[in-house]
């Protein structure tokens, strides 16, 4: 049986959330739900060998949902689920897709030294050396299960759960989750107000007790080039049960069409961890609103990936520390001009980027970054999946081409030149042979590029058929 999400979703503030059950079992089950407040348990459920069921909205911190094969009313498994506000703006993480696995359990009641050691490799069995603080010595698996039960109530304990818990998941993080309501005074060359809420998963926020929270507005949203950043905790001023920041940077008096607003926001949360108390990063995820500025309605920036592809591969993803989640956020930063510090500069544009860093190996000339924190070399990474298989990454056919007008040319000083209009760098930022760089610098003109007369949706050479798998 798996709760999925893993952690109920709680997005008012109310501290009750949501989850689905899903069971796969041999016959009869009965699902039972236990807290603290009532221990005894009570029916959540009965249900053939596969089944699924939702809960109301009444899962909170340390609920227990145990699973009873109901023939001889043996309790196969039992699951803890806690409360999270991750999942309110963007894919909520820990969603399984099926239905739990016929062995599922195996690696909850089965401890063995040889799965275990699979992963925690410094520990010798045999000797003791490495295995918890007495260096407990195990000559068989007879004895794994007395210590490292399936679950035991607790975090980051001993037990299979809590030594495994991803913190996202603890009952100790109450989380951080920001709504724009409103964006007002967006002519250019105004100064944008922004409306918003903030709250935790048990009620409301004050942003000013925050450890961050930083709005982000960029555009125009055909492709950004324009990008302010500000830190709201103490401009905010309550009005009603929400807040309002006056933006210090005005839009450009140039400005067109749609912009969009974005932010980057934590707390700091001391947890136990069992054995220490950590101060831990509680992140927001990251809402986006658009607004328009010449446009009649705001235009939001077009969707060239779907986050939820990403964490299909890495699971809960978040870079910077932490506080940067969604790839859609990531394009507000990682904008065509955005470059390192090495010299020559190398493209961090967000295409650019996770072409190559998807390449890697594959590539003619490698991948490199230089930042002040240090030199990342993604030449060696290899790709576990097919490359040719754009859907992997891409939605709504944004990998075809032509590519939409507006689209900015991305600066290249380590490639061939600098800088590469928007479709030679889509295709030479994996590409980046000099043969593949000779055919796109001769279809290349002062006028544009003509990539799409071959390339295009439908053409002899399109995007789908050159990269047919």
């Amino acid at each position: 049986m798996v709760a999925s999400p893993a952690a109920a979703l709680v997005c008012d503030g109310s501290g009750n959330g949501t989850t689905t059950l899903n069971w796969q079992h041999t016959g009869q089950v009965e699902i039972q739900i236990r807290t603290a407040a009532n221990p005894d348990g009570r029916v959540f459920a009965r249900g053939g060998a596969t089944g699924s069921a939702p809960t109301g909205k009444w899962v909170k911190d340390g609920t227990f949902f145990d699973l009873y094969d109901m023939a001889s009313m043996e309790l196969i498994q039992s699951v803890q689920v806690n409360a999270t506000v991750l999942g309110c703006v963007s894919n909520a993480p820990g969603k399984s897709v099926g239905v739990a696995g016929a062995q599922h359990t195996n690696w909850l009641d089965h401890p063995t030294r040889w799965v275990c050691g699979s992963c925690h490799d410094h520990v010798n069995f045999e000797t003791g050396e490495g295995h918890s603080a007495g260096n407990i010595a195990l000559p068989d698996d007879s004895k794994c299960a007395n210590c490292h039960v399936p679950v035991s109530g607790d975090e980051f304990d001993r037990s299979v759960t809590g030594a495994h818990l991803a913190l996202y998941k603890s009952a100790q993080l109450p989380g951080v989750v920001v709504e724009f309501k409103e964006v007002t005074n967006t002519n250019p060359g105004d100064a944008p107000i922004i409306t918003y809420s903030v709250k935790s998963k048990n009620g409301n926020l004050n942003p000013a007790d925050l450890n961050r929270l930083r709005f982000v507005i960029t555009g125009p949203n055909e492709d950004y080039s324009f990008y302010a950043l500000e830190d709201v905790r103490s401009g905010s001023v309550a009005v009603g049960g929400n807040w309002v920041y006056t933006f210090n940077t005005p839009l450009p008096m140039d400005a067109e069409g749609s912009f969009t607003v974005g932010l980057e926001g934590r707390n700091v949360v001391p947890v136990d961890l069992g054995d220490e108390v950590s101060d831990e990063r509680d992140v927001a995820e990251p809402p986006r609103i658009a607004f328009a500025v010449t446009d009649a309605t705001a235009i939001p920036r077009r969707m060239v990936v779907d986050d939820e592809k990403c964490e299909s591969c890495h699971l809960n993803l978040a870079l910077h520390g932490g506080g940067r989640r969604d790839a859609n956020y990531c394009i507000t930063c990682h904008t065509p001009g955005l470059v390192d510090i090495a010299t020559p500069s190398e493209s961090v544009h967000m295409k650019w980027m996770i072409h190559k860093i998807h390449r890697g190996e594959d590539l003619e000339n490698g991948y490199v970054v230089v930042r002040n924190r240090g030199t990342f070399d993604f030449s060696d990474k290899e790709f576990p999946g097919d490359l040719r298989n754009c859907d992997a990454c891409h939605v709504n056919n944004s990998q075809q081409l032509d590519l939409p007008e507006g689209v900015l040319p991305t600066i290249t000083e380590q490639a061939w030149w600098s800088p590469t209009l928007p479709e030679a760098a889509a295709c030479l930022s994996c590409h980046d042979d000099e043969d593949s760089a000779a055919h796109a610098a001769a279809n290349t003109s002062f006028i544009g590029e003509s990539c799409s007369t071959c390339h295009g949706e439908g053409k002899f050479a399109s995007v789908d058929r050159v990269h047919a798998h």
